[in-house]
């Protein structure tokens, strides 16, 4: 039973057994997928080359040489339009934790992603992969990247196992040992090491993408890249099995009615293999199978682990239904119009052509013919028979002009109606005078205000799928790096200077140090002990991933700035905020317990400002400062009034004016102790000295 007749399946088994049974089934769904998108294939290389001027990408030699039917492309114009409308500038990513709280790990791993992202975004062709899906979106209908991981590995010698004396421990054939894990080769034993690591989200041409049939990209079951390859990118990929894969240089095989197969820049002068590379969301497996190989050339588990399990986002779609994912290229909405315009434009450029000066003239007088065919100019002709002239009433009678008046009416007719085409083309694809660049300078301001509301609100349905096509690969090289980057690489991408666990203990033992010695600990080692460490912000990253923190892209950051408006929300956020926690302060005042909830009503109306998102950390911070400040104020003891600190002052002055007399009799006191003791002791001199006399004078007698 053969592929083609083999319709329908009830599972997978019937398909075969084994690799060949497997490549069955695989063929069957790619087959099934692309007579599913075939319609949309056709108007997809119908719309591009219509983009190009009706030029092939085939027919570069010719295209001069062509006589080609005069066209207005209107798609060339809108769509050159919409691109600037929808995507002009380098997204900016932004990385916020999910819930604001007071965490300095959550905080510092959400500075990590975003200066990665930040990294990547301006490192890698970022803007040209993003670009292209943008234009395919906008001529074929459905834009795709896909994220690309690449790790460099380093060898890193090991020694051999020493025993207790510093000797190399051998086994029974004399061979020295290595601990386990450790490989080992003729230059001795090394482990692998992860070097520089790369991701970057790459671009993929609408037609080499395949997606099973689906309504919603939820129920996708697979997608499939296709890839050309050499033998020897055959070789180096898949090893043997990339030897017996047929190569050819002529179109992909397949049915001749789907444009897939047709492809100009396949014409190369080395062959190649049409490769498939399939990432199979039901058992979360990527297969790797050839287009005339009858075996799978490689099966193997999700390589990447990422949440979503497929390597691409949601795919950039145009306009799409709740029945299917195959787009509607916004083309064929106004593809009637567009071609009377072209029908019209040709009829112009026809008529144009037929307003010449034509007409007939008396053959009797030859120089007639001289004088309407020749080009010169301030020349006389000669005329022979000057009575002939005269006779026929002169050169107004002589000559009769082809009337081109009507063929002027109707050409400005046309015109006419071809700005009326143009009006009702602008109507269906939403794109005002304001968002092609072009005003009325007799409108009122009011008017043109309208039309900038207008257009911006047919704006943001486009906006908004681009917006989220950035964010979701975003997303995507946010888990790559947080689940597969190693701690030197994320400082060499962000250059945040955090500390170590090494450093960090340094730290500690200084600031211990400090307070043993009873000294201030330096603020720099304060720092570091506030800080969280690598270890901790890359845990954190490892185990919730993407899960703490809310990725987003600014919709401004997609659309070229204004200068203007950009100066007006500076200008409005610092005036907004002068004038705010002015009044905020003065209230705190008087009313202290008002100031937690004005600081929470100014971070709320500061973060709608795109101004404020540099200084979020700040403003939190200082809001906390100013609210310690408030609780300490509170909690503090009231200040006494006027009267009472006069009344205190009077007490403190009446208490010093007691303390002061009680010393001054305690000092009299004390003068008069000192008297009474000096009386005493002259007394006892004088007695003394009585005394001696009295020895004497017994001495004497």
């Amino acid at each position: 039973m053969s592929d083609a007749t083999l319709g329908t399946l009830e599972d997978r088994d019937e398909a075969g057994t084994g690799e060949s049974g497997k490549a069955r089934f695989w063929r069957m769904e790619i087959e099934s997928a692309r007579k599913f998108e075939r319609e949309w294939r056709r108007e997809g290389v119908a719309i591009v080359e219509r983009y190009r001027g009706n030029r092939s990408p085939d027919d570069s030699n010719s295209y001069l040489a062509l006589p080609r039917q005069k066209q207005f492309n209107i798609l060339w114009s809108n769509t050159e339009t919409l691109k600037s409308a929808i995507l002009s500038a380098t997204p900016e990513p932004v990385v916020r934790r999910r819930f604001l709280d007071k965490d300095p790990v959550g905080r510092a791993a959400s500075e990590v992603l975003e200066r990665a992202l930040s990294f990547l975004v301006e490192d890698t062709d970022f803007d040209d992969s993003v670009g292209a899906a943008r234009d395919d979106m906008l001529l074929p209908g459905r834009g795709t990247v896909r994220v690309v991981y690449e790790a460099d590995f380093d060898r890193v010698d090991v020694p051999p196992i020493v025993d207790a004396f510093g000797m190399a421990v051998v086994d029974e054939d004399g061979a020295p040992v290595y601990a386990e894990g450790v490989e080992v080769d003729e230059d001795g034993g090394y482990v692998e090491e992860i070097g520089d690591q790369r991701v970057y989200l790459g671009y993929i041409y609408w037609q080499d993408v395949l997606i099973s049939p689906a309504r919603r990209w939820d129920d996708v079951r697979w997608i499939a890249i296709r890839h050309r390859m050499t033998r020897a990118e055959l070789r180096e990929r898949f090893g043997t099995e990339g030897i017996h894969i047929p190569l050819t240089n002529e179109a992909l095989p397949g049915d001749e009615a789907i444009p897939l197969k047709k492809d100009p820049n396949d014409q190369q002068v080395i062959k190649r293999a049409t490769v498939w590379e399939i990432w199979d969301h039901t058992n979360k497996r990527q297969v790797w199978m050839a287009d005339g190989a009858s075996d799978v050339l490689l099966e193997e588990d999700d390589p990447l682990g990422l949440d979503g399990f497929f390597p691409i986002p949601k795919p950039l779609l145009s306009i799409t239904t709740t029945d299917t994912m195959v787009p509607v290229p916004e083309f064929m909405i106004y593809k009637a119009q567009a071609d009377e315009l072209d029908r019209v434009t040709s009829r112009i450029s026809s008529l144009i052509e037929a307003l010449k000066v034509r007409g007939l003239y008396a053959g009797t007088i030859k120089a007639f013919e001289d004088l309407l065919s020749d080009g010169d100019e301030n020349k006389l002709y000669p005329l022979e028979d000057w009575q002939a002239l005269l006779d026929g009433g002169g050169l107004d009678r002589m000559i009769a002009y082809l009337p081109i008046e009507k063929i002027a009416q109707v050409v400005a007719g046309l015109v006419n109606y071809r700005e009326q085409l143009k009006q009702e083309i602008f109507e269906l694809t939403g794109m005002s005078d304001l968002i092609r660049g072009s005003s009325n300078p007799s409108e009122t301001a009011t008017a043109q205000k309208l039309k900038s509301s207008f257009g911006m609100m047919r704006m943001t349905p486009r906006q908004r799928p681009m917006q989220e096509f950035i964010r979701g690969g975003l997303r995507l090289l946010a888990e790559i790096v947080s689940e597969h980057f190693t701690q030197k690489n994320l400082l060499r991408m962000t250059g945040l200077d955090l500390p170590d666990q090494e450093k960090k203990m340094q730290a500690q033992m200084q600031a211990q140090a400090a307070q043993a010695q009873q000294q201030p600990v330096p603020d720099e080692v304060t720092q570091i002990l506030e800080s969280p460490t690598w270890e901790d912000v890359i845990a954190l990253l490892r185990r919730e991933r993407l899960r703490e923190f809310r990725i987003s892209v600014s919709t401004e950051s997609m659309v070229s700035a204004d200068q203007e408006a950009d100066k007006q929300n500076i200008t409005e956020f610092m005036k907004v905020s002068t004038d705010f926690l002015t009044a905020t302060i003065q209230m705190a005042q008087v009313a202290p317990e008002t100031a937690n909830l004005n600081l929470e009503i100014y971070k709320f109306a500061a973060r709608r400002f795109k101004a404020s998102r540099e200084l979020e950390s700040v403003i939190d911070d200082t809001a906390e400062q100013i609210s310690s400040r408030v609780r300490q104020q509170m909690n503090a003891p009231p200040q006494p009034s006027p009267e009472q600190i006069r009344a205190q002052a009077e007490e403190k002055k009446a208490a010093m004016a007691g303390q002061e007399a009680q010393r001054a009799d305690q000092a009299a006191q004390r003068r008069d102790a000192i008297g009474m003791k000096e009386a005493e002791m002259r007394a006892q001199v004088e007695t003394r000295g009585q005394n001696v006399r009295m020895l004497e004078t017994l001495a004497k007698d």
